[in-house]
């Protein structure tokens, strides 16, 4: 991981998510041209591929997905005593 951030600066900020705080009306203009994919007056690069994630995450993604299809399945059964 480290070899794929190398070089890359990350500054965060806290900032009230009130609206009429003072200062706060720009970094909400910057955060939604981001989040739909413009590039915003900094010149801040948007994502333009997922980032990484864990193996961790995948199986448990994967757990609940099997767990609803199971129950699904089982609601759904011939099987299941009503």
């Amino acid at each position: 991981m480290s070899k794929l951030c190398s070089g890359l600066r990350v500054r965060l900020q806290w900032t009230s998510g009130h609206s009429g705080v003072k200062g706060n009306e720009w970094p909400d203009q910057e955060a939604k041209r981001a989040a739909v994919g413009n590039e915003t007056r900094n010149k801040v690069k948007v994502l333009t591929k997922a980032l990484p994630v864990s193996a961790a995450a995948v199986k448990a993604a994967r757990k609940r997905h099997d767990t609803a299809a199971r129950a699904q399945w089982w609601r759904n059964s011939p099987y299941r005593r009503v």
